[in-house]
């Protein structure tokens, strides 16, 4: 190795822990800006739909809709970020229809019936169906959610009877509220809730601004 090869790797290395020092507080500057310490979510509960290891440091709540294009996109890809951060995060799934898409709250009460009857499992196989069929912006036929229900072995008079009655409605507008106490108005928003203590809302959040945010909690850790 000549002297010439030395000096330029110490320079690149130089180089790239100044680099990583700038990104790092740049990163802690952001995170501090949009540190929100009063948010108020609800505590999660065996009744919430939780993909990830419970011994993650990082939670992310996601509030979706299933008639959102956006959210359909995120959705497509969150296997992605598990296994990219295995161990790291868990992606709770809660509910927040809105007025623009009014099949979006008729499409949670649907997979909350799939719930009741084959636990969370059931919920994620028939949600990312119907995330992987909807042409989104309020264009799932009504039928689609039957069809599902039947596709995925489900009983379908018990399904049909679940929508009739409306039963897990109550879980649904729980979800919608407590998203909007927490300073939810749009899909898909994600709140990231580290080690108990901080909390940051990403609103109208992009697959790549989550990746980024999760980047960004994890720095000291890299």
């Amino acid at each position: 190795m000549t002297k010439y090869t030395i000096i330029f790797l110490v320079l690149m290395a130089t180089v790239s822990a100044y680099i990583f020092h700038e990104n790092k507080k740049a990163g802690e500057r952001f995170l501090n800006e949009n540190n929100t310490e009063d948010i108020i979510i609800p505590v999660v509960t065996e009744r919430d739909h939780v993909l990830g290891k419970t011994s993650a440091k990082i939670t992310i709540f996601e509030y979706s809709e299933t008639e959102c294009p956006y959210c359909k996109v995120f959705h497509s890809r969150k296997n992605d970020l598990l296994e990219e951060f295995d161990g790291k995060i868990k992606l709770v799934y809660r509910h927040f229809p809105i007025a623009t898409h009014p099949r979006s709250k008729e499409e949670a009460v649907a997979t909350e019936c799939s719930y009741e009857q084959g636990g969370h499992s059931s919920f994620w196989k028939y949600i990312d169906e119907i995330y992987r069929i909807t042409p989104s912006n309020n264009n799932l036929e009504e039928t689609d959610l039957y069809r599902t229900a039947e596709k995925q072995n489900l009983d379908t008079e018990r399904f049909t009877e679940c929508m009739k009655n409306r039963t897990p409605e109550d879980k649904v507008e729980s979800d919608r509220v407590g998203g909007g106490i927490a300073g939810v108005y749009r899909t898909p928003s994600f709140i990231f809730h580290k080690d108990g203590q901080k909390k940051t809302l990403l609103s109208g959040g992009t697959y790549e601004q989550v990746r980024e945010m999760i980047l960004l909690l994890l720095i000291d850790e890299r």
